[in-house]
């Protein structure tokens, strides 16, 4: 199985109220931005949702995302898709022509019992025993998943370069 990069991210209704629509280089990319205006939501919502941490992907507003990933060898195309509509009480998530339709009460722990949850109220996964995890989360969209993209968190430094002048003060 071949290994994919993330060639662009699409988040319709992101916080209720903006669109966003990013396109990536094949090697690095850097984004730039005033405070607040959504750079570090981008990353941990494109993470949470490469990773199927489901936890931190019902913690953002918006109606939809659109991940599509560029094969490195064969030029091929593979889409992951969410669809995330709480009036139904479903979030669907989509790899390639595969749906997945996820329980959103399950998911955010209301079913289970107080020893799995977070102080908000949000399941902890990796405490849960993989018997529970298979209800919650299909294995084959485990396994969808996972192949595509290899997943590396970088830390992110805020810290800006001091001058010589600067270092010397302090």
């Amino acid at each position: 199985m071949q290994n994919y990069y993330i060639e662009s991210f699409k988040i319709t209704n992101l916080w209720g109220y903006r669109d966003i629509d990013l396109f990536f280089n094949k090697d690095v990319n850097i984004l730039i931005g005033p405070n607040g205006t959504g750079k570090t939501t981008v990353l941990y919502l494109l993470h949470s949702i490469l990773s199927l941490d489901l936890r931190n992907l019902l913690s953002f507003i918006f109606d939809h995302a659109e991940i599509r990933l560029r094969g490195f060898n064969d030029n091929s195309v593979r889409t992951v898709t969410v669809n995330y509509n709480t009036a139904d009480g479903f979030l669907e998530i989509s790899v390639g022509k595969k749906k997945f339709s996820l329980n959103i009460d399950h998911i955010s722990g209301r079913r289970l019992p107080s020893y799995y949850k977070e102080e908000t109220g949000s399941i902890a996964p990796r405490t849960l025993p993989s018997h529970i995890k298979r209800r919650i989360i299909p294995e084959k969209l485990y396994e969808e998943l996972t192949v595509l993209v290899p997943l590396v968190w970088l830390p992110v430094s805020r810290r800006i370069p001091l001058t010589e002048n600067e270092e010397e003060v302090g």
